[in-house]
C-alpha cells in the first residue's frame, strides 16, 4: 500500500474547514461547478503555494495561512487520462466539459481522490465521522517576501516542466497541455 501526500494552504480564519469543501460549493473551479463540494490539493507544497499567489488577490505579507500535508492510500484514487480529455478541458475560464468530469467523479462515489492533469488532487467531499484522509496537523505558513513567491513559481515551473518532458510533448504547440 503506497501512501500518497497532497498540500493544501489556506487563510488561517479558514483552517478548520479546510476539507469541507465549502470554497469550491460557493465559488466552484476547475473541475466542479457552483453546489458540488470537492476539496482541491496539490501534489507538491510549491504548488499550493502558486494556487494561493494566483487566486487569492492580493497576497499580503501580514495575511495568515495555515498549509496541511494530506495523505491517503494510492487504492483510493483514480487518475485523469490526459490524453483521453475531450479538446476544451482547459479552457479560460473553465468550462462545463472539466466541471462535468469532476461532477459525475463526485456523484460516482467509486474513488476518494481524483488526480487531475494539473497536478492536482480533488477530494471528494465525505459528511460524517467516516474519514479517507489523514490531515496531519496544519502549520503556519507565511509569505515572507517577494524572494519567497520566486521560488515557489520556480519549483513549480520545474515541476510542470519535467511533466511535459517525460510526456514527450511540446506546451506551446500543445493546446490539451496550456497551463
Amino acid at each position: 500500500m503506497a501512501e500518497v501526500v497532497g498540500w493544501r494552504i489556506v487563510k488561517e480564519k479558514h483552517a478548520k474547514t479546510a476539507f469541507s469543501g465549502e470554497g469550491a460549493r460557493i465559488f466552484e473551479g476547475r473541475w466542479n461547478s457552483a453546489g458540488v463540494r470537492m476539496v482541491y490539493c496539490s501534489e507538491h507544497l510549491s504548488l499550493a503555494a502558486l494556487e494561493i499567489l494566483v487566486h487569492t488577490q492580493p497576497v499580503m505579507i501580514r495575511d495568515k495561512f495555515r498549509v496541511f500535508r494530506v495523505t491517503w492510500d494510492e487504492k483510493m484514487t483514480t487518475t485523469i487520462d490526459l490524453k483521453e480529455l475531450p479538446k476544451g478541458w482547459n479552457a479560460q475560464p473553465p468550462s462545463l466539459i472539466s466541471k462535468n468530469i469532476g461532477g459525475q467523479w463526485v456523484q460516482s462515489g467509486r474513488f476518494a481522490v481524483l488526480v487531475s492533469p494539473r497536478f492536482s488532487h480533488l477530494l471528494r467531499h465525505c459528511p460524517g465521522p467516516a474519514t479517507i484522509c489523514h490531515a496531519r496537523r496544519h502549520t503556519p505558513f507565511y509569505v515572507a517576501h517577494a524572494r519567497s513567491c520566486r521560488v515557489a513559481f520556480a519549483e513549480s515551473y520545474d515541476v510542470v516542466r519535467s511533466f511535459f518532458a517525460g510526456a514527450g510533448s511540446n506546451p506551446a504547440k500543445d493546446d490539451r497541455h496550456s497551463l
